[in-house]
């Protein structure tokens, strides 16, 4: 029979469903942290994991789609940008921070483009710079570094990313963004997959599991 989950107003924190943004990043970040998967181990890190417990029984979860899981966080560009990022506490704080994430990345690309480019094209030997930049911007260097556009050297230079860059006559003419926002649409794709199969492995299940004294609370 099919099932209707309400998100968003508390319904499902209620019947302790490990569904707010910080339940899904522990959950997902314990997957590398253990080869350990049980019932325990994995609602251990949900803030209702008093209630999962004695609301639901135990169950095994697929370890097909567990291992998926893993293979996924640990190469979608903005699952490993979020991760870390537990300061948000609901899911409307996680669309604003896409949103501010977005315009930043923008906005230094296209401050690339009019202190670099704009003075002409780039030899492929001179794609290097200082941190001064960006005005040693940590935030802004550290979100052009998750996201690709630039890779962060041990000595502290920045380097372009050759992947986004425009090559012509053997030299770099140009930022790609076209090719920078296409792979920001793609990898957001692929995290709603891992938000969709992170719904299915460890909020579904719990639906056939819940005791059948706490049932009528459906």
């Amino acid at each position: 029979m099919p099932k209707i989950l309400i998100t968003g107003n508390g319904f499902d924190l209620n019947l302790g469903l490990p569904t707010s943004f910080i339940d899904f990043i522990n959950i997902l970040n314990s997957l590398n942290k253990s080869s350990e998967i049980t019932f325990n181990s994995i609602y251990s890190n949900s803030s209702n994991y008093n209630m999962i417990t004695e609301r639901y029984s135990a169950f095994t979860f697929d370890i097909d789609k567990i291992e998926t899981l893993r293979c996924n966080i640990q190469n979608n560009v903005w699952f490993l940008f979020f991760h870390g990022e537990l300061e948000i506490e609901t899911w409307i704080d996680f669309e604003n921070r896409i949103e501010y994430v977005l315009n930043s990345l923008f906005k230094s690309v296209k401050y690339i483009q009019s202190n670099i480019f704009s003075k002409g094209s780039l030899s492929k030997d001179y794609i290097v710079y200082r941190p001064e930049l960006f005005n040693y911007d940590i935030e802004i260097i550290q979100v052009l570094r998750r996201f690709g556009i630039i890779n962060l050297e041990k000595n502290g230079d920045l380097v372009l990313n050759t992947h986004f860059l425009v090559d012509k006559y053997d030299h770099f003419i140009d930022l790609d963004l076209n090719k920078i926002t296409q792979t920001l649409i793609d990898e957001l794709g692929k995290f709603k997959k891992i938000f969709a199969l992170y719904f299915e492995v460890f909020v579904y299940p719990l639906y056939d599991k819940l005791n059948s004294s706490d049932k009528r609370n459906f």
